[in-house]
């Protein structure tokens, strides 16, 4: 294949190839949306530092009765 031919049906047609027109447009708008989610995840990290929750109620855990004989060494 030499230089000159074309590559493509629309080359062949005389249109010529514009490329990708969208990608770069895309990168940016994809990069803007993972900024925007870093810099929420980080203000929401940072106002839990500022102000904690004030009243840490501890987990009450009963404790069953229940043995399990097939672990108990005879």
């Amino acid at each position: 294949m030499s230089k000159n031919e074309p590559l493509n049906q629309d080359e062949l047609e005389g249109n010529p190839y514009l490329g990708n027109i969208w990608g770069w447009k895309i990168s940016f708008i994809g990069l803007f949306v993972i900024s925007i989610f870093a810099l929420l995840a980080m203000y929401l990290t940072r106002q839990n530092k500022l102000n904690p929750p004030k009243e840490k109620t501890p987990i009450e855990l009963k404790s069953d009765s229940l043995t399990i004989d097939s672990l108990k060494i005879k």
